[in-house]
């Protein structure tokens, strides 16, 4: 079996992925396209993730589990509405701010986790320290950002739905790891859902038809396509490993490691705002604050 710093570190790892995707993400919502807004860079993203998934995985996509399947496609269902969401909140105010919010799903999962032990005083305390993470990760992205009371209103709108689709959805597509065998069959199940949801969508409201896409910008969504491969593989590699300790202190401390992706998107904030470096310290303060409450022993 793993360790717990191998563990933590393949957690780390999908924090810097799901980070770089992020940013990709924000540069492909800045484009004005025109095209099924704001699903139609959603539904290319998905699909090209989705197939480079189905190309490993085709010989074994078939679940005998229903069970399996069922939770494969809600937990594509919520990651749909939750990616979605955040596509709006980028669209309102940028990638550090609606990682921010997104970043509060942490304390949905390790809510949820706590149910199923609701006598785990470590799983408390965990919680606690999830909320103090995402306390700080929420204050440090309104230090780089300025925005009005109007507008953080709407943000937390679009924020917190987005964090309990993302939260809940996790934690449903967490309880599939352990049931399929194959981690690109559990993918290919989960993000071919969110495919459909999208074509879905797409078909109860009105389209605007525009064909004014740069080249630019599909290379951007075919790098954004690429980047959500890896990120999900390493995500779904890193649940199997966490499912493997049966210890549900060590999940949920991997997964709140996992889930900081705003440091990369700092990093990113800060080189293209470099006079800025300083207002993020007592957000820094309150994650460390809160890290001191993960199980790391």
């Amino acid at each position: 079996m793993p360790s717990k710093l191998h563990a933590y570190l393949l957690a780390f790892g999908v924090a810097l992925a799901y980070g770089f995707w992020y940013i990709l993400f924000s540069i492909i919502a800045s484009y004005q396209v025109g095209i099924f807004a704001p699903i139609f860079p959603l539904i290319v993203i998905e699909t090209i993730s989705t197939l480079l998934n189905f190309t490993i995985a085709r010989h074994e996509l078939l679940i005998n589990d229903k069970i399996a399947i069922l939770y494969l496609l809600i937990s594509g269902l919520l990651y749909a509405g939750g990616n979605y969401m955040l596509y709006l909140v980028m669209n309102s105010n940028g990638v550090s701010f609606a990682s921010s919010f997104a970043s509060a799903e942490i304390v949905v999962f390790t809510l949820a986790l706590l149910l199923t032990e609701r006598n785990n005083q470590k799983l408390k305390n965990i919680l606690l320290g999830s909320i103090l993470i995402t306390l700080g990760l929420i204050y440090e992205s309104l230090s780089l950002s300025t925005i009005s009371v109007d507008l953080a209103i709407k943000l937390i709108e679009y924020g917190l739905p987005t964090a309990i689709f993302y939260g809940s959805g996790t934690f449903v597509y967490f309880l599939s790891t352990n049931k399929v065998k194959n981690k690109f069959t559990i993918n290919f199940y989960i993000q071919a859902s969110e495919v459909a949801i999208f074509l879905i969508l797409i078909s109860l409201v009105k389209v605007n038809i525009s064909m004014q896409i740069s080249s630019y910008y599909l290379l951007w969504l075919i790098a954004g396509g690429f980047t959500l491969f890896i990120a999900f593989y390493l995500n779904t590699t890193m649940m199997k490993v966490l499912q493997s300790f049966n210890n549900k202190t060590v999940v949920a401390t991997g997964y709140i490691i996992s889930d900081l992706m705003l440091l990369p998107i700092l990093i990113y904030t800060l080189i293209t705002n470099p006079s800025l470096w300083l207002s993020y310290t007592p957000g820094i303060i309150l994650i460390i604050f809160g890290m001191s409450f993960l199980e790391w022993k």
